[in-house]
Order: structure tokens, then C-alpha cells, then sequence
């Protein structure tokens, strides 16, 4: 019997080793949300698919559905966090940005809105690393670095439903395409850094994850 090969964008987001040679993979998709996704042989070294799956990965894969959990059949890498052009402060950020949403997703519902979010972060933050990084060097308390990550759990948590009707935050509710200018407007705005803060510690709360 055939199986539906099913393609798609994904995050990986961590991995544990299965077995000799397996590995079973967290990743968030844009239809599927939150999914385990097992591969076969991707330990060995001459495994084809190895480096396109590596964890803080953002890949293009196809899948099919197994009894237990999605089996993956082909992998192509799109953007690594581990390339080295990738600042290690940046990489960590990215990284607790994607533990993030694996906290507050869960089983297989629809999250498109947030997986175009995570992409075009993504992007952002490769394309910017090294002065993303830099800003860390100069003001580490309240450096470009900081704020990004308020933001983006700010709009992980509205993507979610853990909104505000407030005017307020309307800047960076509508930001569509990630902005070092506007992110440094708001370093220097600490009023405004604390009203977004004090939300999303509000909307974790909320939650109740």
C-alpha cells in the first residue's frame, strides 16, 4: 500500500537519539503544529540527510505517516543556526525562541500564522548576526539582542491567542518584516519595554504552561 508523501517547511527543534543509527525529531510545521517525526539512519556518517536535520535547523522535508509517529522520507537544509556565520549569542536566542514554542504547542493544530512568523525570524536573524551580536558587546542589560526576544515571545503568545486589545502595542503587533530600526527605537523606550514585559509574564500566567 502507498503511502501520501507529505511536504513541508519545518523547524527542527531537538532530537534524542534511537537505537544505533535513529534519531526521533521534534520539529513545527506551519499545517501540522507540533510533531515527533522518527529517521532512520541519519547516525551514520554517509547518512545523506544528516546535515539537514540537525537540530536549530530550518529545513524543507517530506514526510509519511507511520503507526506511532511521522517517518521522514527526504530532507533539504535551508538555514542552520550552527553555520558559523551564526553569532553563539544569536544561536541561543533562537534556541530558547523555538523551546518556547515547543512549551506552548501542543499535538497537531494548525499554527500558520506563527510558523511565518519563525521563518522570516529566521531569516532576520541569520541575515543580521553579527550586529545583532555586536549590540550584546555595548549595552548587554538592554541590547537590540534583549528586546528581539521580548518581541518575539510577545507575538508567539498572540499567535496563540494570549493577546492584548491595547493600542499600545500595536507597533509591534503589525510588524510583519523584522526591523533593526525599530527594534532599537524601542531599546531606548523602557517604559514601553516594561508594559510588554509585564504582558507577556501575564500571558505565561495565563496559559498555564
Amino acid at each position: 500500500m502507498s503511502h501520501h508523501i507529505y511536504q513541508t517547511k519545518a523547524f527542527i527543534i531537538d532530537s534524542v537519539d534511537v537505537g544505533e543509527a535513529n534519531k526521533l525529531l521534534t520539529i513545527f510545521t506551519a499545517d501540522l503544529g507540533l510533531i515527533h517525526v522518527s529517521a532512520q539512519g541519519v547516525r551514520i556518517m554517509k547518512s545523506k540527510l544528516r546535515p539537514s536535520i540537525q537540530d536549530l535547523s530550518y529545513s524543507k522535508i517530506a514526510l509519511v505517516r507511520g503507526k506511532e509517529y511521522w517517518r521522514l522520507t527526504s530532507a533539504e537544509k535551508l538555514i542552520s543556526l550552527y553555520d558559523k556565520r551564526v553569532h553563539l549569542s544569536v544561536r541561543k536566542l533562537m534556541a530558547r525562541v523555538l523551546m518556547f514554542v515547543k512549551r506552548l504547542t501542543a499535538g497537531e493544530t494548525k499554527h500558520e500564522e506563527l510558523f511565518d512568523m519563525l521563518s522570516k525570524l529566521f531569516t532576520f536573524c541569520f541575515e543580521n548576526s553579527k550586529q545583532l551580536a555586536d549590540s550584546q558587546k555595548t549595552s548587554p542589560e538592554d541590547s537590540i539582542l534583549n528586546t528581539l526576544e521580548l518581541i518575539i515571545n510577545f507575538r508567539i503568545l498572540e499567535s496563540l491567542g494570549y493577546g492584548s486589545d491595547d493600542a499600545g502595542f500595536d507597533e509591534i503587533r503589525n510588524m510583519f518584516d523584522w526591523n533593526i530600526a525599530m527594534i532599537e527605537n524601542l531599546v531606548i523606550d523602557q517604559e514601553r519595554i516594561k508594559k510588554i514585559a509585564a504582558h507577556v509574564n501575564q500571558a505565561i500566567v495565563s496559559s498555564h504552561l
